[in-house]
């Protein structure tokens, strides 16, 4: 796990498991890293594997001491199943919960094609 802070954002990366061997850990970690100039602190799981019930309690235990400092705590990239422990858990509601994948280009980004060709990709209907 790593731990960087970047203006008013405390950046967590690098969480394989939030078991019970490691929610602890985790959880006094980024408590140690909060101060009073953090507005944010970001958790990416895009990595994480793994939750339990003790990982989802450091995570509110993070929640509760970063609103302390005034900072509110966003989940970055939960896989499909993290994603869905937290929908079963309802704990999407308190956290924010945001997805960065690269978006899908829009049609003005795709090539252009001479008339009477098809672009790339287009079936050429006869």
């Amino acid at each position: 796990m790593k731990l960087e802070i970047q203006k008013t954002t405390l950046k967590v990366t690098g969480v394989r498991e939030l078991g019970a061997n490691t929610a602890h850990a985790f959880r006094d970690q980024v408590r140690a890293a909060l101060n009073a100039s953090l507005r944010i602190v970001e958790i990416d799981l895009a990595r994480t594997s793994f939750v339990d019930s003790c990982g989802l309690g450091a995570l509110i235990a993070i929640l509760k001491s970063a609103r302390a400092c005034g900072a509110t705590v966003r989940l970055v990239n939960p896989t499909s199943s993290i994603q869905q422990i937290l929908e079963m858990t309802r704990l999407h509601r308190l956290f924010e919960v945001v997805n960065t994948f690269d978006a899908v280009p829009s049609n003005s980004d795709l090539p252009m094609s001479p008339p009477g060709r098809p672009a790339s990709g287009d079936l050429a209907v006869k």
